[in-house]
């Protein structure tokens, strides 16, 4: 039998128009009939507007507050996630109770609880009283309601735009820069690098650059010190500043402390911002005036800024020099500061009469009066430095006998030959061919055969293996360069004497460069059909896998051999397909022997050897079976009909196939990619929404659009008319145009609001115009063979004035692609534009049109 305590009970009705009255009598006792109810911590009344509830919790997280507010005190000590935590114990669950239940109501009733959340966030985080609507999500802070069965989740005081997070943060910074507290201040000084990458926006940098400046200028020297350092690493965006003579002023205020080390502070800081205030005329002055200063501080702070203003500013180059002479020749001028000031030299060449001026000082006064080791590895690093900024002094000129070393020598290759040759200090030596690769890397183009010859005849001689290896590495770079027709390929010549010593030498360091060097002299020699070193060079590697394999301890000089062999064995089946079984048999053998890094450099080599550009239009081989025994069968079958990729495919499990597009792209295989973008996209069909699978579609038609471009190797339709007539690459072209446009569409259907592809729009329109502009480009060089110059050619010339005209109507039709290629280069530009805070490797990738 049912009990009912009277006294406990209530009666509420719901009415859905007129209200209703109710009279329930239980035992000759009235049970009321309210307006209002509480049951299980939440109240109902008969409306259900929530409005008693949310001011009851309002009023429970008032009381909940006060022991927040008391322990935010300064005075209490508590640290930010203590303070975060008792918010998330004591107030947080009185502000979400219930929340599912009243998460529809209007905004005006939640406003108690917003303001509530919003004071408490305030005292957790510090922040000012004038402030108090934060962005909660950047703050890391941010209380989340499950709403309506936890399909809808948000903060209950809503979400700011862009541009209220910018005013918090201008504020708050501001507050804490005015702090009292040197750790606050500190804290909020450090934290502005990663707020520039987080909004790279010139009116926030600007703001937060001139506060910076601010603080140095009355700050302390190690708030001065932070100051730099958030210069230093901010660089990039200097150059959103827009106020800048505030920006120089407030900065450059500190030089007229009676402090050195705050006037080093403000010429290494100037220095930092060298990019944006390289010719302004006081700075110079102070530069110039604080390189005389008898602090050391002061004195090497001023000569940081001077190398860095030197690399920026053409007048200040030009005005240094003679006095950054004078200091280096000084007897008063300690070792270490000629160093220095040597440094500043290496930025003196915005102009050819610079160039020369330095040059000129550092051989005829430098080097005969400073013959000290560190002196002489100096100056030779900024006489190398000048002649590849300059493009001068680098070819070779003869040298008469009667003049001393160096001091008449009319090129910087024979300066280095005749240092690394005469000089008898391992140093200079190594300084000396540092240089010369450096200009092998920059300059190849202006090398001759004597230098060539100088250095090979050096390398012979030389018993140290550093320098021979060190020689070795600066004729590898001239051989995979234009200069490799510069060598002497006789076949009892010292070229190949050195790389014979050396390919079977038990150092494989030494081996390892004699092969490198072999390999692109094999390479050269079968194209000019000059001699056949292929045997030679694929008997030495498979030699020196050998070694490698057998060894006990992987050291880096082993690790370094490994990676150079397989890059030989690339360009060897590049340039040799029928090499490709014999390396692949080859490494399949040894392919127990390693393990760790080593299996990982040796599986990457089979996979580059599976790309089509090796292997060409032979058939596919089957997998070694070593390579099977051993669990590698993915290595081998990089180059079969049933890989890596064909497994991710008829796996059960799709999303395989997901990881592979990358390494895929790297090594060509864009048709085994385009059936694993498809098979993912399908298994997205069944697993995920539509936006997802309109996502994949993209980079299964751009898998599409790459492979027709490698099969009709549009490289090649620039390089000989021949090839432009071909008929299969025009179809391939075609081909490439339709999966590109099908690529931009399924972009376009991707695009949400979350998720805006615009940049990846664009990017792929404006390649598929590219690939439109070459074939039209194709289409107007065959009208040289389709349609050659009509018999008034030469009137029409005459009477428009124009000479091209007798060439025919294949002149309206370059012309025509000339412009075409100009307005997609303007396209990239603005493109370009639009990237300000991209990576270097998307701007590298966006700059393909100058």
């Amino acid at each position: 039998m049912l009990n009912l305590n009277t006294g406990k009970c209530a009666i509420l009705v719901f009415p859905i128009k007129d209200p209703v009255h109710i009279s329930i009598n239980y035992k000759l006792q009235d049970i009321p009939q309210v307006q209002s109810l509480k049951y299980l911590g939440v109240m109902y009344n008969e409306h259900l507007n929530w409005r008693p509830h949310i001011e009851y919790i309002a009023t429970k997280a008032v009381r909940a507050m006060g022991v927040l507010r008391r322990l935010s005190n300064c005075r209490s000590g508590m640290r930010r996630k203590a303070l975060l935590i008792i918010y998330k114990m004591y107030v947080r669950p009185v502000l979400e109770f219930g929340c599912i239940l009243f998460s529809g109501a209007p905004a005006y009733k939640l406003r108690p609880l917003v303001l509530l959340e919003r004071e408490a966030l305030r005292l957790c985080l510090g922040l000012p009283k004038i402030r108090r609507k934060i962005q909660i999500n950047n703050a890391k802070t941010h209380s989340k309601a499950n709403c309506r069965g936890g399909v809808q989740q948000g903060d209950i005081s809503g979400t700011s735009g862009c541009s209220e997070a910018l005013t918090s943060y201008s504020t708050w910074t501001r507050w804490r820069l005015r702090s009292g507290r040197l750790g606050e201040q500190c804290e909020t000084i450090v934290r502005f690098p990663r707020l520039f990458e987080k909004y790279p926006f010139p009116i926030l940098i600007n703001s937060a650059c001139l506060k910076l400046a601010e603080v140095f200028r009355v700050g302390s020297n190690f708030l001065r010190m932070l100051v730099l350092k958030v210069v230093q690493q901010s660089e990039r965006h200097l150059d959103k500043v827009l106020n800048i003579d505030e920006f120089v002023r407030r900065i450059f205020s500190v030089m007229y402390s009676n402090d050195p080390v705050a006037r080093a502070l403000t010429l290494r800081t100037l220095g930092s911002i060298a990019a944006i205030v390289a010719e302004r005329k006081d700075l110079h002055h102070s530069i110039r005036s604080s390189l005389e200063s008898h602090d050391a501080v002061e004195q090497e702070a001023a000569i940081f800024a001077a190398a860095r203003f030197a690399a920026q500013s053409k007048a200040f180059a030009a005005n240094m020099c003679a006095r950054i002479g004078q200091m280096i020749q000084g007897l008063a001028t300690p070792v270490d500061t000629k160093l220095r000031l040597l440094g500043v030299l290496e930025g003196l060449h915005q102009d050819a009469p610079t160039a020369a001026l330095v040059r000129d000082e550092c051989l005829h006064r430098l080097l005969p009066r400073y013959p000290s080791q560190s002196l002489v590895q100096a100056t030779l690093r900024v006489l190398t430095r000048l002649a590849a900024a300059t493009v001068t002094h680098i070819p070779s000129q003869a040298r008469p006998l009667y003049l001393p070393l160096c001091i008449c020598c009319g090129n910087q290759i024979g300066t280095l030959v005749e240092y690394l040759r005469d000089d008898p200090r391992e140093g200079v030596k190594a300084q000396a061919l540092d240089d010369l690769c450096l200009l092998a890397t920059e300059q190849p183009h202006l090398w001759d055969t004597d230098n060539v010859h100088a250095v090979v005849q050096y390398a012979l001689s030389t018993p140290y293996l550093n320098l021979k290896c060190g020689a070795l590495s600066v004729l590898v770079l001239l051989a995979q360069s234009v200069a490799v027709d510069k060598f002497d390929l006789m076949p009892d010549g010292p070229v190949l004497q050195l790389c014979r010593e050396g390919i079977f030498h038990h150092q494989v360091r030494l081996a390892s460069a004699s092969i490198r060097l072999l390999t692109h002299l094999a390479i050269h020699a079968a194209r000019e059909d000059l001699l056949d070193l292929m045997p030679e060079v694929s008997s030495a590697i498979e030699t020196l896998l050998m070694i490698l394999c057998t060894q006990e301890s992987e050291s880096d000089d082993a690790s370094h051999a490994l990676r150079g062999c397989l890059r030989c064995i690339v360009l060897l089946c590049d340039a040799d397909s029928d090499l490709c079984s014999q390396f692949v048999d080859v490494l399949g053998s040894f392919l127990s022997f390693w393990s760790g890094a080593a299996m990982l450099s040796v599986c990457e080599g089979l996979c580059a050897l599976g790309k089509p550009a090796v292997w060409g239009a032979e058939p596919h081989r089957a997998p070694h079976p070593a390579a099977s025994q051993h669990g590698q069968q993915g290595c081998h079958a990089s180059h079969s009909s049933q890989g890596i990729g064909e497994h991710a495919v008829n796996s059960k499990q799709e999303w395989r196939g997901v990881p592979f597009p990358y390494p895929g792209r790297r090594f060509g295989r864009h048709g085994c990619l385009e059936r694993l973008q498809n098979c993912a996209a399908g298994h997205s069909l069944r697993t995920l929404c539509g936006c997802c699978t309109s996502f994949l579609q993209p980079c299964q038609q751009g898998e599409l659009g790459a492979a027709a471009l490698l099969a009709g190797e549009p490289g090649e339709l620039c390089r000989a008319e021949e090839s432009l007539l071909v008929r299969k690459g025009q179809m391939q072209l075609t081909d490439a145009l339709t999966h590109y446009v099908r690529a931009i569409s399924a972009l376009k259907a991707a695009t949400t609001p979350a998720h805006a592809l615009q940049f990846q729009a664009e990017y792929v329109r404006l390649r598929c115009e590219g690939v439109r502009a070459h074939a039209q480009l194709l289409q107007a060089c065959s009208c040289l063979r389709t349609a050659p110059p009509p018999a008034i050619a030469a009137s029409v010339a005459s009477a428009t004035r124009d000479e091209l005209q007798k060439c025919g109507r294949v002149v309206a039709q370059l012309r025509k692609c000339s412009r075409d290629f100009k307005s997609l280069a303007d396209q990239y530009g603005v493109l370009y534009q639009t990237l300000f805070d991209a990576d270097p490797g998307t701007l590298r990738n966006v700059q393909l049109y100058p």
